[in-house]
């Protein structure tokens, strides 16, 4: 069970509000001067990359697909209920997918999965197919779940609801031994509220946020990937796809969390260099060969001169001259 938490502060500016909607004119700052000082809050961070793994270690092909898709993206777990097949599209070059968050929203803007969230997605996706759903453009990404031996509940499909993602990931930490199931106690309350230092769902969109900062993705990409504005430039910064790609892929490798998949995308990164390294050192021979033909044909025509003025007498004369 999960307890939300404010501050003193927060439940002020409430009754203030209240207050002066009512037309009721208080004095803010003789309120303020009786406050004491407030708690200091439990400083939140992000998740792991190793408590991650330790989640998927024990998730069905759903939650797998969900947390991947949490962690590689940093969306706001709200964003995934009206997300459907028609907002994601794949980039086959980069073995990734292009997401839509909020597309029917004037808050859209533009993520992307990393390869191993990719594969996650279609590992999922294959399961819903193989069972009998029909996966359509406007089937959601991720669906209520369902009895495999019912194909009425198999065809029924609708959107996951909130507060069933939010007991998916709750149960995958605490079966993963990541953090302890605590109840609130007449002897353990801490005020009626248990509060952790990594929150449910933002845990994974604060180490989204960490893994873009340490790839040095450029700022103001970076708050276009958390779907923040970036101020006036909402309206006059407009980067083209292939440059904000470009910013994604630099996070790629911290944004995977399976050691092996980290290894094969540098096992393919690697191929690429050399497969790059292998076309110019056959350019610079090639370029070498058409200077060694130029030079022989360059020979060939001066000695083809040479035994031309043999020929007619104008060498032996010039020998002759000289000596």
């Amino acid at each position: 069970m999960r307890y939300a938490y404010a501050t003193r502060s927060q439940y002020l500016a409430g009754i203030l509000t209240y207050y002066e909607l009512n037309d009721v004119i208080l004095n803010k700052k003789r309120i303020n001067r009786y406050l004491g000082e407030e708690e200091r809050p439990i400083e939140n961070r992000g998740y792991t990359k190793e408590e991650i793994s330790k989640m998927l270690e024990v998730c069905d092909e759903r939650v797998r697909a969900l947390i991947l898709f949490l962690a590689s993206t940093g969306v706001r777990i709200r964003a995934i209920i009206g997300l459907k097949l028609r907002d994601i599209l794949a980039i086959d070059t980069c073995s990734l997918y292009q997401v839509t968050i909020y597309a029917e929203s004037k808050e859209r803007y533009v993520v992307y999965t990393t390869p191993e969230t990719k594969t996650a997605l279609d590992v999922y996706f294959s399961y819903r197919e193989r069972y009998g759903e029909k996966l359509e453009p406007e089937s959601p990404v991720f669906r209520n779940q369902f009895d495999r031996n019912d194909p009425h509940s198999v065809r029924d499909v609708n959107p996951i609801e909130l507060r069933a993602l939010e007991r998916l990931i709750s149960r995958s930490i605490e079966k993963s031994g990541i953090r302890t199931v605590e109840r609130s106690t007449e002897l353990n309350r801490a005020k009626g509220k248990i509060r952790k230092n990594v929150k449910l769902t933002t845990g994974f969109r604060k180490f989204f946020d960490t893994q873009l900062i340490y790839a040095g993705v450029e700022p103001r990409i970076k708050e276009m990937f958390m779907g923040h504005s970036i101020g006036l430039d909402d309206h006059y910064f407009k980067p083209a796809d292939s440059y904000v790609l470009q910013e994604f892929l630099k996070s790629v490798d911290g944004l995977t969390v399976n050691q092996e998949n980290r290894l094969k995308l540098q096992v393919e990164e690697l191929a690429a260099k050399n497969e790059a390294n292998e076309s110019i050192i056959k350019a610079k021979l090639q370029e070498k060969d058409e200077q060694v033909q130029a030079l022989i044909k360059k020979q060939e025509r001066f000695e083809t001169l040479i035994q031309s003025l043999v020929d007619s007498g104008q060498l032996k004369a010039a020998t002759s001259i000289g000596s």
